[in-house]
């Protein structure tokens, strides 16, 4: 079977979702067939559209290139929200519009809503405030259930969004398949440890409030009253400004935050170093 898939997120293999791509395409294509993973630069290398409407004018470009080369592939599978563009061709032309469209969901969009309310009453939400609440229901819920709406195959990766599909939207049990993220093979790694007291911790990921950082940075400081050496690193942030919103005065000299680049810097010291056919180790 010949795979399209697109998500419309960057294609940097260490991200959540495009590293789930990347196994998804990896794992199908050892069951023996062929996949093809396509990302937001692939498609869409210069947005034209206000980048608040970037979610319609990539659905769009999808639906595009599918016309262009959908009679190269078996299914389309595309990453929600940014289907709906080609489910809705494919509902008013058919099977002319091009292969059967398959649409996989990664999370609830309901169940963030319900939590970043939640957070919002506390004030601890400052990426979901009124204006950004008003344009979630308005704009992206919409784009989401037209994207679960117009496909033949819905793939959730969790049994919430599988009972909430069928129950809530009126999904046939026959449309909606929970598939579960599969874990790699290094997470089996007999790993060894110290006997201490483990005084480093790592979080990895933007340092956003969606990502419960409050509850953790609200947990660094219950840490410290009882391993006050304790230290916190936090790899992947943006913006040193996120972590100044969250950390307390307490904690904020106990943290170190490294950015992306940072990070692979200091992954790419130590094997520049040690390798013998490093750049910086060849012969001049």
């Amino acid at each position: 079977m010949r795979i399209l898939m697109i998500s419309g997120v960057p294609g940097k293999a260490e991200a959540g979702v495009a590293g789930i791509v990347y196994n998804l395409a990896k794992e199908v294509g050892e069951l023996g067939h062929s996949v093809k993973p396509i990302f937001f630069e692939d498609l869409l290398p210069r947005q034209k559209w206000p980048n608040r409407f970037r979610t319609i004018e990539f659905a769009k470009r999808i639906s595009e290139y599918v016309g262009e080369v959908g009679s190269e592939y078996d299914v389309i599978n595309i990453h929600a929200p940014f289907g709906f563009w080609y489910g809705s061709q494919r509902r008013r032309r058919g099977s002319q519009a091009g292969p059967p469209y398959v649409m996989t969901m990664h999370g609830l969009e309901e169940r963030r809503n319900y939590a970043m309310g939640r957070e919002a009453k506390k004030g601890r939400a400052d990426y979901f405030r009124w204006k950004n609440r008003v344009w979630q229901h308005l704009y992206h819920m919409p784009t989401y259930r037209w994207s679960f709406e117009t496909a033949d195959q819905c793939i959730v990766t969790n049994r919430e969004a599988l009972l909430f599909l069928q129950l809530r939207y009126n999904l046939p049990p026959d449309r909606v398949w929970f598939i579960p993220n599969g874990v790699g093979p290094e997470f089996f790694h007999v790993r060894s440890f110290s006997g201490g007291i483990a005084t480093k911790l790592l979080f990895v990921g933007t340092w956003i409030d969606h990502k419960g950082t409050y509850y953790l940075a609200e947990a660094f400081e219950k840490v410290l009253r009882v391993i006050p050496e304790a230290r916190l690193t936090i790899a992947g942030c943006s913006f040193r400004a996120q972590r100044s919103r969250v950390c307390t005065r307490s904690t904020k000299s106990l943290c170190c935050l490294l950015s992306w680049r940072e990070c692979l810097w200091s992954c790419w010291k130590p094997w520049r170093a040690e390798c013998p056919w490093s750049p910086r180790n060849q012969a001049v």
